[in-house]
């Protein structure tokens, strides 16, 4: 504690990234990739001209390895929109909302069984583009069950983001492990604990939608 406010005086600039990035986004004033680039360029004004921890030689290796990265990324996305185009094309989801509509008309197990295939969806398309396949095929099966909207649509998210960091193949696995530079089976043990803890999450959300629509619920009412 008697550090505390020399360390803190140190760490303060540090600090106000996540304040950039977070508050930014709440307070509505940026989308959250507007956030990064804002972040990006203030850890570059910082390090250049403030702590000058950068050099102006280092730039260009950072911007390759930064390329490199992104390249990656990008490529993997645009991989998870070529899947989802043939999936959508073979009319896979409509297939599966068919079979699903006559299976249950129980909100709780109709909500598990959506979850069940968000999870395997997430691990191999991009977030948007399961967004897009899916939540127009299941939606009115939600609104025959009575399902709220709400409920539906914070169960679809947290599992689709669930799948994305599921092994052998969630992408954001694999972007993890790239910027960190660790192996698939490290990041996979590592992250085994959190997806356990995840799913938990998910089967509470499923179980008492209250948690999700009570605040709601509170404010419009």
């Amino acid at each position: 504690w008697r550090n505390f406010g020399s360390r803190f005086k140190e760490s303060f600039l540090a600090l106000m990234m996540p304040a950039i990035i977070l508050g930014g986004i709440l307070l509505g004033v940026v989308t959250p990739t507007e956030a990064a680039v804002l972040a990006t360029v203030y850890a570059l004004v910082v390090g250049l001209f403030v702590s000058k921890e950068l050099k102006w030689e280092d730039l260009p290796g950072i911007f390759i390895e930064s390329a490199t990265t992104t390249a990656v990324t990008m490529f993997m996305i645009a991989g998870a929109f070529l899947y989802g185009w043939i999936v959508t094309r073979e009319q896979v989801p409509a297939r599966v909302a068919e079979a699903l509509a006559g299976f249950s008309s129980n909100p709780t197990v109709i909500l598990m069984l959506f979850s069940v295939i968000y999870l395997f969806a997430g691990t191999i398309l991009d977030l948007g583009a399961n967004i897009i396949i899916f939540v127009p095929v299941l939606y009115p099966i939600t609104q025959m069950a009575g399902i709220d909207p709400l409920h539906f649509g914070v169960v679809t998210v947290v599992a689709l983001a669930i799948g994305l960091i599921t092994p052998p193949v969630g992408a954001c696995l694999f972007i993890a492990c790239e910027i960190s530079g660790s192996t698939l089976v490290e990041a996979s043990k590592a992250m085994l604990p959190f997806i356990v803890a995840l799913i938990l999450v998910l089967l509470l959300i499923i179980v008492f939608p209250g948690m999700i629509t009570l605040i709601p619920n509170l404010i419009i009412n």
